[in-house]
């Protein structure tokens, strides 16, 4: 969340202190979620920044040029600012077994349907299974949060331009892991060794 209110405050506010030290420590912290928050920050930085930014005037497509590269800069800044953690790391798992990325099975295979997807959305979908071999991502958000979700998507006083952008970005996160490229970009192009779906937190 504190990344997320950073990127909102880089874009509204022109403010990127907090997305830079959120995002710092959440690399320091653990680079592996760290790096789900790097992508997952790409896509929700996309999506708030063309709320923002009316791409329609000539003044609005030059300020999201700025935020673009006001966004790149701090991200930048929070990954050398989480480099004395980071460089280690890297040198340490270079000789390892996860060192050799699954290049090969870079493709479009579908990994699980829509509908399955939505199944693990409820209380009682966990099985122990999924800690091994399932292919589908334990979400898990509860009832009221999808209900939440929905108002969202009715509610008048949301603007159209906020509701497609949400949409885009809930697909954007669907698809990401149905389709196994995108699994494997989410994971380093590594098939995880337990626990797949990782980035579903």
């Amino acid at each position: 969340p504190l990344v997320l209110l950073g990127i909102h405050r880089l874009i509204s506010l022109k403010k990127p202190l907090l997305y830079i030290f959120s995002l710092a420590l959440s690399l320091a912290v653990n680079y592996y979620t760290g790096y789900f928050l790097c992508l997952f920050s790409l896509l929700f930085f996309a999506a708030k920044a063309l709320i923002f930014h009316p791409l329609r005037t000539r003044e609005g497509r030059r300020s999201l040029l700025f935020s673009s590269l006001r966004f790149a800069l701090s991200s930048l800044a929070a990954g050398g600012l989480s480099a004395l953690v980071l460089l280690p790391t890297a040198l340490s798992l270079s000789g390892g077994s996860k060192s050799a990325p699954a290049l090969s099975s870079l493709n479009f295979t579908v990994r699980h349907t829509l509908p399955a997807l939505l199944s693990k959305l409820y209380t009682g979908s966990f099985e122990n299974a999924d800690l091994w071999s399932s292919n589908i991502p334990s979400v898990f958000c509860g009832i009221l949060t999808l209900c939440l979700a929905l108002l969202f998507f009715l509610n008048k006083k949301i603007s159209r331009k906020e509701k497609l952008a949400g949409a885009a970005l809930l697909s954007a996160m669907a698809v990401s892991d149905m389709f196994q490229i995108f699994y494997l970009l989410w994971h380093g192009f590594n098939f995880p060794v337990g626990f797949p779906c990782r980035q579903a937190f």
